[in-house]
């Protein structure tokens, strides 16, 4: 959980959000480098629930991106939208 949320909070979204017609809620991937490799975070943005001031961030599932070569990504840069 501390790396899901620093990867939540230090992030960046690289791709665009999905809708979840089944959930009624939009889906982002939040990518950060940690220990030398990206991981990316799914997580589902509730905006119907009354939370103040931020709306209810739910994790749904992690995995590393990219391969990583003494603490460097090697399959290329990216860039944040």
């Amino acid at each position: 959980m501390p790396d899901v949320e620093r990867v939540i909070l230090s992030g960046g979204i690289y791709d665009h959000p999905e809708y979840c017609m089944s959930n009624c809620n939009w889906k982002y991937r939040v990518r950060a480098p940690l220990d030398g490799i990206v991981l990316e975070v799914v997580v589902a943005i509730d905006h119907e629930q009354a939370y103040e001031p931020l709306p209810l961030v739910i994790p749904i599932t992690g995995y590393w991106v990219g391969e990583a070569d003494h603490g460097k990504r090697i399959d290329g840069k990216e860039k944040c939208h």
